[in-house]
């Protein structure tokens, strides 16, 4: 299992796996004073258009809150690429940006 740590993320997507693969758990906390919405793409990051691109899931995470999710809800499976983003916007193409970014955690293989 590899992980990658972000606590840059915001609106413009960054890579978790350049390839295909699987997400097997996820560590989120909101350091912002409004809710995120974490979002994962089955596709490259370079890839992503945020103004068209429907996620391939979202995590929606209230104020000064941690999601974690790891085990028998997991896995996610990706047969493109696997790539995220994180906006306070709770449509498909948000483009705002939170005003603090997340520590984001991502386990995946």
């Amino acid at each position: 299992i590899s992980r990658v740590r972000s606590l840059t993320l915001n609106s413009t997507a960054q890579a978790i796996k350049a390839g295909k693969g699987r997400i097997v758990g996820l560590s989120i906390i909101n350091r912002d004073t409004v809710e995120i919405f974490f979002r994962l793409y089955n596709k490259a990051a370079a890839d992503v258009n945020p103004a068209s691109d429907v996620p391939f899931d979202e995590v929606r995470i209230p104020v000064d809150s941690q999601f974690f999710l790891r085990g028998a809800d997991m896995p996610w499976d990706f047969d493109t690429a696997i790539s995220m983003r994180c906006v306070t916007g709770i449509g498909d193409t948000s483009t705002t940006a939170p005003g603090t970014s997340p520590k984001v955690i991502v386990f995946y293989k």
